[in-house]
């Protein structure tokens, strides 16, 4: 399960499209056998106190890396 402090959205297929394109993120429907899975962006994006996007974690960067960015943002 997710932290409770993590937000998920959802909405139409065009709405989540919207969005996708906005981030400039990834998202792709995959066939399983009996469903389906997502391939999607699986990095942090980082925003600053007004909402604004400042920064991307990758989801390979390493720790130190990831803690400069954060703390730029903060300062």
């Amino acid at each position: 399960s997710f932290d409770p402090r993590i937000v998920g959205l959802s909405g139409t297929a065009l709405e989540v499209e919207s969005v996708v394109k906005a981030y400039k993120a990834y998202a792709k429907k995959i066939p399983t056998e009996g469903g389906y899975t997502m391939d999607h962006t699986a990095s942090v994006y980082v925003m600053d106190a007004e909402g604004r996007y400042r920064t991307l974690i990758d989801y390979h960067e390493d720790r130190q890396a990831a803690l400069a960015k954060i703390r730029l943002v903060l300062k």
